[in-house]
């Protein structure tokens, strides 16, 4: 199986599990372009991990709290939380997974840096294979309420993938703003591109040079 948000050849194809997704080729787009589009692709991957395993950690503190609450703790509610947990943990976006078990490869974006290829790795969190979170959602409902020391432990599993989640995202956006200034000043340098010149006249200083002899000529046949 083959992650590539592409910058290279004909066209541009985001692929995974078999499945392609065409986008623009370069006779519609730059280079410069796809690697800045393709870059914000991965970024929004990540922002979209970030936000699911916040939405994971809010579950896991509310399931703290009904543990330490002697009134719910022998409530069977938490089950919900638990159900949303294993549910958010199998989210896609873009068709990549968002977690994984660590075997999965990860999305790669070819650029071109400084004259130079360069790929750079949006890589599929490795949620699913942290020990405490695994056993905390295969274990499933019939073994009760969970202790909090095992929510805390998987408290700090799930902040820790966003910590990593975060440099990567952080690398991702430095090289986009790096492309994007890039990008500006090509078209600042297009945009105060002088006029074609033939030999010391431009076109327009040709042409009037043109007519206004054709017109003095007629008027000396006059």
């Amino acid at each position: 199986m083959n992650h590539n948000l592409d910058s290279g050849g004909s066209g541009v194809q985001i692929e995974c599990q078999n499945q392609t997704s065409p986008m623009p080729p370069y006779s519609s787009q730059s280079r410069q372009t796809v690697m800045v589009k393709n870059l914000k692709l991965g970024i929004d991957y990540k922002t979209k991990q970030y936000d699911h395993l916040s939405s994971i950690n809010d579950y896991l503190n509310n399931i703290i709290r009904m543990s330490n609450s002697r009134k719910d703790s022998y409530s069977s509610s938490w089950v919900i939380y638990l159900q949303s947990i294993a549910s958010i943990s199998e989210a896609t976006h873009l068709n990549f997974p968002l977690f994984g078990h660590g075997t999965e490869p990860p999305i790669r974006v070819h650029l071109i840096l400084k004259g130079t290829a360069q790929t750079f790795e949006f890589h599929v969190s490795k949620l699913l294979n942290r020990p405490h979170f695994k056993s905390f959602v295969y274990s499933g409902a019939s073994a009760g309420v969970p202790s909090c020391k095992i929510l805390y432990n998987c408290l700090k599993e799930t902040m820790d993938e966003q910590l990593k989640i975060s440099f990567e995202r952080s690398k991702a956006e430095s090289i986009l703003e790096e492309l994007e200034v890039l990008t500006i000043n090509k078209a600042k340098l297009l945009s105060n591109k002088p006029r074609e010149k033939i030999g010391n006249n431009s076109i327009l200083e040709k042409l009037y040079l043109h007519i206004s002899s054709h017109i003095f000529q007629k008027l000396r046949r006059a």
